[in-house]
């Protein structure tokens, strides 16, 4: 990570497909984060289930693009999302993941390492 970034900005990218069930669970879990400096761009394949809807009404608590993906699988979805994201850290979650409350927080200090440019977890 450049040294000059003292919080860098991290965009999350969240594929999804027929989640509207779960995704107020997420969008919540983000709401607590303790590392305030990020957005979200959620990859959305048309489900019809309601997803653009809860999307919208969340745009005035958090920082959300969404992203229409009309072919391919969840891995275009991925690449598409970095094709939007402008953070100086990019982070993928799955649309059934429920992040920690320190999730990014924790993230963004792993970065503070300079030999370390690339993460993964379970």
């Amino acid at each position: 990570m450049n040294p000059s970034i003292q919080q860098p900005n991290v965009t999350v990218v969240i594929p999804t497909y027929k989640r509207a069930d779960i995704l107020p669970v997420m969008l919540e879990a983000f709401m607590h984060q303790t590392y305030r400096n990020f957005d979200l761009i959620v990859v959305v394949k048309p489900s019809g289930d309601g997803t653009e809807k809860l999307l919208q009404e969340a745009q005035n608590r958090l920082r959300i693009k969404t992203v229409e993906q009309t072919k391919g699988h969840i891995v275009d979805a991925y690449f598409l999302g970095v094709k939007y994201s402008s953070g100086d850290i990019v982070a993928f979650l799955d649309d059934d993941a429920i992040p920690a409350n320190n999730w990014l927080e924790e993230t963004v200090k792993l970065f503070e390492n300079n030999e370390i440019s690339g993460i993964t977890g379970d």
